[in-house]
């Protein structure tokens, strides 16, 4: 288990009071929940941003039914020394979202966009596919955005091809292991 071979005392991030004591099950200790209000680390604010993995009317009640919490969210990462970065998360394309961009006006945006979609009920979808790439690419035309995530989760259904086949000029899809810069 990676657990047993990471430093207990590292810093760890997480969403929620539920969240926090798993983590701390595991024997870390230095485990912050992260706010909406700001949480800073290294002179950099974190600031915790909803999101909807799965539109939150339909899959929120099937988690709770399975006993599982629904709770997803984004980071806003702010420096002023440093571009902006919004890690979307395990999200669809959603008024959360659009309330992030317009308050954080990212010049970079980090997306999950493989449209993984549940393996049961009706496919609901749970994080961006290509329409939602290409909402979002036109709604912050003037932000560089790394989808990524595809090839690599087993209920894709979307591709790093038919992101590329976009053909969006602000939206980057990364080979594995390439570094970027901004």
């Amino acid at each position: 288990m990676a657990a047993n071979h990471i430093q207990k005392q590292i810093p760890f991030f997480v969403q929620s009071q539920t969240d926090k004591t798993i983590i701390e099950k595991y024997g870390f200790t230095n485990v912050c929940i992260l706010s909406e209000t700001g949480t800073l680390f290294a002179g950099i604010t974190l600031y915790k941003t909803p999101c909807q993995h799965g539109r939150k009317k339909i899959v929120k009640p099937m988690c709770e039914k399975m006993g599982m919490p629904y709770d997803a969210m984004g980071i806003v990462f702010k420096n002023s020394a440093e571009k902006t970065l919004y890690v979307a998360g395990d999200t669809i394309w959603c008024e959360e979202v659009k309330h992030t961009l317009d308050t954080y006006k990212p010049q970079v945006v980090l997306i999950n966009a493989c449209g993984a979609s549940l393996l049961v009920g009706n496919g609901e979808r749970l994080i961006m596919h290509k329409q939602d790439v290409d909402e979002l690419a036109s709604y912050i035309p003037q932000a560089q955005i790394i989808a990524s995530h595809m090839d690599t989760v087993s209920h894709l259904t979307v591709t790093r091809q038919d992101i590329r086949s976009l053909g969006l000029p602000n939206v980057h899809v990364p080979e594995d292991n390439e570094v970027l810069s901004f």
